[in-house]
């Protein structure tokens, strides 16, 4: 009897011994919350190696984590889905991406706790995490007050919020050429909004793109300009590939060019179908998203030239395009992804006019104004690399290809070597 019961010791020891060696891996917290680009990280502390190759894509899969969030202990929680789950190794730790449904202010001040939900064919068990405020103590004296950021760096795989760009020319028998580029969509995230759409503004302007040498003087005239107020909504799905869909609806839009000048007043919508992100390696990703959508409006002057070119615009008066097109973003981001460090963007659009608007084309020296319905392409690469310490600023090669309204000045075949800040809105909401 005595010996059964040795044997039965024995084999029992020795299962939990193979038990822990086969799983090093250990989900130990708390949950640390930080305000990261379009919404909130959640940080998990983990102890031991890597998981195995069968578990590392069961932690990745954002169905099998439930969070909750409550302003303080007392309060009803409210539910959110992690749009994201990624294993950092090196750094010890899990992090969930969580984008829609987060409470306002600083999320290290409000109450998380973080469910892990295992599938039936992996050996472990459900976890649950809480964040450091909850085990905190309490203190009857208030600490120092920790105002959210308003800007954060774009992690792997994101569209920039803010991005400003210049190059610089020089040669000989020519004045430095410089061409800007500024892109911007900033909105108000304190409230709710109408309708699930949040207010806002919008810009873009593109100066000098089209400039060649030999040009013998520097000048700084805008090739295109548009201004709106918007309203921005996201619609999460998760069905499939179809992650959600990203709307932005310009109110009132301005479009503008200095140079001859023209401006048109117009309104319209662009909606961003939002497909799954695609992990290629553990620190790259491709994003690919579509997007439709339509401008309409009215043109505010008719100049009797355009770039010098006398032209007959007296029908031009009514605006009605379509827009298609996509975007499509190859990113690297090492560490723990907070940052972009080497990207490669694509963006093409065309529009499709209903009605005639202005084409204006410089073939051999010569500049022809057509005003034809014909279609307006605009094709844009830009490769940015920023170095560790640089989140926002990087070294960038723009190639663009195609024409911007409102005269629609084509630009053939341009590369341009400089320098790009962006950064990301925080507390907007993103998928």
């Amino acid at each position: 009897m005595l010996n059964k019961n040795l044997v039965f010791l024995i084999l029992c020891g020795a299962s939990l011994a193979s038990t822990a060696r086969a799983d090093d891996f250990q989900l130990t917290g708390p949950v640390i919350a930080t305000a990261q680009g379009n919404g909130v990280d959640l940080n998990i502390s983990t102890s031991g190696s890597a998981p195995a190759a069968a578990d590392l894509p069961r932690y990745r899969n954002a169905a099998n984590w439930q969070i909750m969030w409550r302003a303080k202990a007392t309060d009803a929680p409210t539910r959110v889905a992690a749009a994201s789950a990624d294993v950092n190794s090196p750094n010890q730790k899990v992090t969930l991406h969580v984008g829609a449904n987060l409470p306002t202010g600083d999320p290290r001040s409000f109450l998380w706790t973080v469910l892990f939900l295992p599938p039936r064919e992996m050996a472990a068990v459900p976890a649950v995490f809480t964040s450091a405020a909850l085990n905190a103590p309490v203190s009857s004296s208030p600490g120092p007050s920790h105002k959210p950021a308003v800007i954060s760096a774009v992690q792997a795989g994101g569209t920039p919020d803010i991005s400003l760009s210049g190059t610089f020319l020089a040669g000989g028998n020519t004045k430095p050429i410089y061409t800007l580029q500024e892109q911007a969509s900033l909105y108000y995230t304190r409230g709710s909004g109408i309708l699930g759409f949040i207010p806002g503004f919008s810009s873009a302007v593109a100066i000098n793109q089209g400039a060649e040498p030999p040009n013998n003087r520097t000048r700084f005239d805008p090739d295109s300009i548009t201004g709106a107020l918007s309203l921005w909504r996201v619609d999460p799905i998760q069905k499939g590939i179809l992650y959600g869909m990203e709307t932005k609806i310009d109110v009132l839009n301005g479009e503008f060019a200095r140079t001859d000048p023209s401006s048109n007043l117009t309104a319209g919508f662009l909606t961003n179908i939002v497909l799954e992100r695609k992990r290629l390696t553990a620190n790259s990703f491709f994003v690919l998203h579509p997007a439709l959508g339509l401008e309409a409006g009215h043109n505010l002057n008719s100049p009797s030239s355009l770039q010098g070119t006398p032209v007959d615009l007296s029908h031009y008066g009514a605006i009605f395009r379509g827009i298609a097109g996509a975007d499509a973003v190859l990113a690297y981001a090492p560490g723990d992804h907070s940052s972009t460090a080497f990207s490669i963007t694509g963006t093409y659009r065309v529009r499709l006019p209903a009605t005639d608007e202005p084409f204006v084309e410089s073939l051999h020296g010569k500049t022809i104004v057509d005003l034809t319905t014909k279609a307006r392409h605009w094709v844009e690469v830009d490769i940015v690399y920023s170095p560790p310490a640089w989140k926002y600023i990087g070294l960038t090669a723009k190639y663009q290809y195609g024409s911007l309204p409102p005269i629609f000045s084509f630009v053939d075949q341009q590369v341009s070597i400089g320098l790009l800040f962006q950064a990301k809105q925080n507390g907007k909401p993103a998928l």
